[in-house]
């Protein structure tokens, strides 16, 4: 034996002696201690927009090698905090049945489009309408989250699915109910679809109808001035939007915004209809 140690020798002898006897390096055959995972920081982190778990694990690895320790790989790291998020038991169950709830919002995310003719990059809201039960998913991004945009990408998420939900759940919308009530409103269930309060001040079912009728006429408007070959431009001079800017204008531009997303939408979809 390379050490020059027997059993007999080795009987009397304690654990640290025959270590020192058998290894060159005390401990070396010890396993690193890896540097430990702040879970709670990892699961407030996730909340945030953008965040993904690659991220939180480049962060953690780059604070594990400035303090001189090993990290998890990033494998383990997910495996880890996994566990971690299993014991914690903190959940809410929902149940929703097919066809009744319709979750809409705007996603928090601003991505841009490209002009293809001028290059021209801008930035854009992203709309997300989704039912509760199967997760069927509509998306589309306008250039603004006022109301008339909010209320034309609600209609067309409605015509996409083909059907309307008993409930709408929006987040930003002001909500439809009979009586106003900090803890205890009462809803307003009449006329089908029914609106569930999310935040801001308080409207009626009259008040949605003329959402619906403003974004009916001006359309209709835009509409003529496409058929008379006016530009953009013009269409804007023109001033569509003219009868409900005191109303719905809650910017300076916010109507020029809105006549420019529908007359894009008239004019691309005029030039997609095969000749």
């Amino acid at each position: 034996m390379r050490a020059g140690l027997g059993w007999q020798q080795a009987q009397s002898l304690s654990e640290a002696e025959v270590e020192a006897k058998l290894f060159v390096h005390i401990g070396r055959s010890e396993p690193d201690v890896r540097s430990a995972v702040d879970f709670p920081w990892v699961h407030r982190e996730l909340r945030r927009t953008g965040v993904t778990l690659q991220l939180l694990w480049s962060d953690y690895r780059l604070a594990a090698q400035q303090a001189g320790r090993r990290p998890y790989q990033y494998s383990q790291f997910c495996d880890l905090y996994a566990s971690w998020r299993g014991q914690q038991r903190l959940s809410m169950r929902q149940t929703h049945r097919p066809g009744e709830k319709l979750f809409v919002d705007y996603s928090g995310k601003r991505p841009s489009v490209t002009d293809p003719v001028t290059g021209e990059q801008r930035e854009v809201e992203l709309y997300v309408a989704v039912l509760g039960a199967s997760n069927y998913t509509f998306a589309e991004v306008t250039f603004s989250q006022t109301i008339p945009d909010f209320t034309a990408s609600t209609v067309r998420a409605l015509e996409y699915f083909g059907a309307s939900p008993k409930i709408v759940v929006p987040d930003q919308l002001r909500s439809a109910v009979a009586r106003p009530d900090r803890y205890d409103p009462d809803i307003n269930e009449e006329g089908g679809t029914m609106i569930v309060p999310g935040h801001g001040r308080l409207c009626d079912e009259s008040d949605v109808g003329d959402y619906r009728d403003m974004v009916t006429i001006v359309r209709d408007r835009v509409r003529d001035m496409v058929q008379k070959k006016m530009s953009l431009a013009q269409v804007k001079g023109a001033r569509p939007t003219r009868d409900y800017d005191g109303v719905y204008g809650q910017a300076a531009n916010s109507g020029d915004l809105f006549v420019e997303t529908v007359y894009r939408s008239l004019t691309s979809a005029t030039s997609a209809k095969p000749r």
